[in-house]
């Protein structure tokens, strides 16, 4: 999570938020308070999305602070879903016909392609270009009825938090890890370039990375260790467990639907399924149409799943994931082993992450119609005990990390809030030029200084050379 700070009087619309920056920002206004008051801006369209936004809004609330909860309404029915549990002003903006039309088209749109297209460089702009409509069509509609924002303005906000869709800075999508071939690292130069950054995992889980003063990462602060491992797993779920000593977990998230997977990935991961009487396996599966699961004694299927209470279950053996970020997360918290199928997005990218800690591994989503290589990759991970042990150091490692995402947010939040707008923490960066910030003008004086020494050291060898090979041949001749 990044840090910039703006004035409040300078915010006019939620599309000058989403073109004038550059990462998610918190935008840190000008107040002496010790109550402060926050805005949290979150267009309702995906849950996981709704999910952060709304633990950084409690966040708040729990420490004593005014939180307003701003609202568009982007996909029909989200507004029923409760994110937060402590914010109490939230503020719902009706969508109008054109904006009802788009959530539908959002809702319903293709993703079962990217379980079986390749992830690349352009992958993801279709995506894009729907957020980018999505966007517009949001300003348009506070365009319509000014009286919202005016009514935000006299109430006079301390600070703004919204999740920023720039797309100069849309994801970090590389499928590569930290130790890359060339290659790897021309692609992952190419995708930096085109993408930007846009980051949000814990900082114990991510890469090493240069970061700015004001950039904080707070990756993490939706998973509360303590209150998952308080849930109290529903009935049915606790006799599931309780049939064989393993038992697995399969989730491919809200978006990519395991009921639109190939038809061949379905079978291969049945018939490995089978190949493990001995293990229980509960899979989130959307349909009732799976004809061919019905007489797999050992699987269970639910078109819901408790994820959280079932991750912090000890019963629970490994996790076969999308490497989703908020499940990535979880698992992380909750010290689980996972094998990871990454299919879009930054999956590829969470999934290495992840990966690099020992406790998960990751094979290519097509590998799940390769019954030898999806066996024995499950395989390994159930039973080589090396995963459990560094998963559960990770997540150790995550629950005594000196700062937690929480009061990383809080004192930093508050600090802005008292004391504005801080140049000394705006990195000089943004001044220098495109020459200076990639020291175009020192390499080209070091090449031409390099030019220039070796041209001289030429002349001089050469002048000596000849001037020996002279005296040389004086003696010679005197001789």
């Amino acid at each position: 999570m990044a840090v910039q700070i703006q004035r409040f009087e300078d915010w006019k619309t939620p599309i000058d938020m989403i073109f004038y920056s550059n990462l998610i920002p918190l935008l840190l206004l000008i107040s002496s308070v010790e109550s402060a008051r926050f805005l949290v801006y979150c267009p309702l369209f995906a849950h996981s999305h709704h999910t952060f936004l709304a633990k950084i809004a409690d966040t708040f609330s729990e420490a004593g602070h005014n939180v307003t909860f701003l609202a568009p309404i982007i996909v029909e029915g989200y507004e029923n879903i409760k994110y937060w549990k402590h914010t109490k002003d939230i503020i719902y903006i009706q969508p109008d016909e054109e904006l009802k039309d788009l959530g539908k088209v959002m809702k319903s749109v293709e993703f079962s392609k990217y379980w079986t297209e390749d992830l690349t460089v352009f992958s993801m702009i279709p995506s894009i270009k729907l957020f980018q409509k999505m966007l517009f069509k949001i300003y348009e509609n506070f365009k319509k009825d000014l009286r919202v924002l005016d009514s935000l303005k006299n109430r006079k906000f301390d600070a703004i938090i919204y999740e920023v869709f720039a797309f100069n800075a849309i994801g970090a999508l590389s499928p590569f890890g930290d130790k890359m071939a060339f290659e790897e690292r021309l692609m992952n130069t190419l995708c930096s370039f085109i993408y930007g950054v846009l980051l949000r995992p814990p900082t114990m889980t991510s890469y090493k990375s240069p970061y700015k003063t004001i950039d904080l990462k707070i990756g993490g602060i939706s998973v509360n260790r303590t209150q998952m491992k308080q849930e109290k797993l529903p009935l049915e779920f606790d006799k599931i467990m309780e049939i064989r000593k393993k038992t697995v977990l399969i989730s491919f998230g809200t978006i990519m639907l395991s009921k639109d997977m190939p038809e061949d990935y379905k079978i291969n991961i049945l018939n490995v399924i089978e190949s493990f009487p001995e293990v229980t396996f509960i899979w989130k599966y959307e349909s009732d149409t799976f004809e061919e699961a019905k007489n797999t004694k050992n699987l269970y299927l639910f078109k819901w799943i408790p994820q959280t209470a079932l991750l912090a279950d000890s019963r629970l053996h490994v996790f076969i994931t999308h490497a989703g970020l908020g499940s990535v997360n979880e698992l992380s918290y909750m010290g689980k082993p996972a094998l990871l199928v990454p299919l879009y997005a930054d999956q590829s990218r969470n999934a290495k992450m992840l990966e690099r800690h020992k406790g998960a591994i990751s094979i290519d989503k097509k590998d799940l119609a390769n019954f030898e290589c999806l066996r024995n990759t499950f395989a390994d991970v159930l039973n080589n005990q090396s995963y459990k042990k560094h998963a559960e150091l990770l997540a150790r490692q995550l629950e005594l990390q000196p700062i937690t995402p929480q009061e990383l947010l809080l004192k930093h939040a508050t600090f802005g809030a008292e004391f504005g707008e801080l140049p000394s923490l705006d990195p000089y960066s943004r001044e220098m030029s495109f020459f200076t910030f990639f020291m175009i003008d020192v390499y080209l004086f070091l090449f031409c200084s390099f030019v220039v020494s070796f041209y001289i050291l030429f002349v001089v060898v050469r002048f000596l050379s000849r001037w020996m090979f002279r005296q040389q041949n004086q003696k010679q001749k005197t001789t």
